[in-house]
């Protein structure tokens, strides 16, 4: 028998999943074990790049899986990493996705959900409920109901905070108190309503003074 990975004839998709399904039959500690033998076997065929991107991939499923989503069917086919064949892509994890990309690292998924939550948050305390709802709406639901849990202060109407004090409030709830992080962080967030809200982020931008605009 030629050593695996050694042999001319390739695997194709179905024998994969095939064998994927047998292993996920087998009991936890034996799912393990296989896994440490063969992970670093298949990742070994990957450039830096695909394993970069694997393990990226991998890192964000964990971590939303973690949040409450159903994690996706993880089974490799090809180089490319995995195949999200389980399940449409959560719209949590698109949106969360699309906040990461505006920022200069890529923070795990809960630390950007965290954070969407203190930003989405202090920005209802700046523009209204009313306004704020509208924006909620529009939300994956576990955002909304984690903004909606969130422990601050009651909002009934807008506060007259300043870009300054705006991002204190979120520097101080999720960046440790680092003024130029909650920037950074408060520009993904918004830019990011702006691009996947429309008319509805527009509405609650038009709340706020010029000064808020190099956050979008």
């Amino acid at each position: 028998m030629e050593p695996f990975g050694d042999s001319e004839v390739g695997i194709g998709p179905e024998t994969a999943s095939e064998v994927v399904d047998d292993l996920l039959g087998l009991p936890i500690r034996a799912q393990l074990g296989v896994l440490r033998s063969v992970v670093p076997r298949v990742l070994s065929g990957l450039s830096p790049e695909e394993r970069e991107g694997f393990w990226r991939v991998l890192r964000d499923e964990v971590d939303l899986a973690a949040l409450g989503e159903e994690p996706y069917d993880l089974r490799v086919q090809g180089a490319a990493g995995p195949v999200h064949e389980g399940r449409r892509e959560s719209a949590l994890g698109v949106f969360l996705a699309a906040v990461a990309d505006k920022l200069p690292d890529r923070p795990k998924a809960s630390t950007l959900f965290d954070s969407v939550v203190s930003v989405v948050r202090v920005l209802g305390m700046r523009v209204g409920e009313a306004e704020l709802e509208n924006v909620l709406a529009q939300l994956p639901i576990r955002l909304r109901e984690a903004i909606d849990e969130a422990p601050f202060e009651e909002i009934d109407r807008p506060r007259r905070i300043d870009k300054e004090a705006f991002l204190g409030r979120v520097a101080d709830d999720c960046c440790g108190g680092d003024l130029e992080r909650a920037r950074q962080i408060s520009h993904a967030v918004l830019a990011t309503l702006t691009e996947r809200l429309g008319n509805v982020a527009a509405r609650a931008r038009r709340q706020l003074p010029l000064e808020f605009r190099e956050l979008f």
